[in-house]
């Protein structure tokens, strides 16, 4: 399970080459390639896209409204994503009982 931010700058361009070390093509490659799968629930949860969502590049099952800890806590596993810092998740996810994978 992911929930978090959109990039401010969009998704990456469809000509423009996957880099791993970018947290924006992280977060766009793990939800649109995993959306609709049974097994992995990771959605966006920033409304305010600047305009993307409304220029189509961001689908609607792309974006889910924000998960509550507590909630979160029920899942077996977890993903933490690094931005321009740590995760800022990562310490009570530590503490939980889940198996968290870090991108």
């Amino acid at each position: 399970m992911w929930r978090g931010g959109a990039p401010e700058e969009g998704p990456p361009e469809a000509d423009e080459e996957f880099d791993p070390m970018e947290t924006r093509h992280i977060k766009w490659k793990l939800i649109s390639e995993f959306v609709g799968h049974p097994l992995v629930d990771a959605k966006y949860t920033r409304r305010d896209f600047k305009g993307f969502a409304e220029k189509g590049l961001f689908k609607p099952e792309y974006i889910a409204p924000r998960t509550e800890m507590d909630e979160q806590l029920k899942y077996k596993y977890m993903i933490a994503i690094e931005g321009n810092d740590v995760s800022s998740a990562i310490k009570w996810m530590l503490f939980s009982n889940s198996e968290i994978g870090r991108a």
